[in-house]
């Protein structure tokens, strides 16, 4: 069961990923063992139960929870609302907290 430079049970047990001399399965990396071959090639994140970057997402692997989608659609939002407010005072003036006064000519014809 031997393999240099270690003596891995789980190749004894039938696992060739171990027996193939793989140093990281050697050193109790189970989802190298396991056959996750990311894992094997030396992707901490994902040896460390990251999932997402197992399955190829690079922001998985550099702790990020978004997708690409995600962070654009977060980036925009903001953005988004103050274009909308500049166009409402470049049109309407800045807001104002009190109603606009009718001209008198305008009450009396109400």
């Amino acid at each position: 069961c031997c393999i240099i430079p270690c003596c891995n049970i789980l190749c004894c047990l039938g696992n060739i990923l171990c027996c193939l001399g793989n140093i990281l399965c050697c050193l109790g990396n189970i989802q190298c063992c396991l056959g996750i071959i990311q894992c094997c090639l030396g992707k901490i994140q994902c040896c460390l139960g990251n999932i997402q970057c197992c399955l190829g997402n690079i922001l998985g692997c550099l702790g990020k929870v978004y997708t690409p989608f995600a962070i654009s659609k977060i980036n925009e939002t903001p953005r988004r609302s103050m274009n909308a407010l500049q166009t409402l005072e470049v049109n309407w003036g800045p807001r104002s907290d009190t109603c606009p006064q009718l001209p008198r000519s305008a009450e009396r014809r109400l």
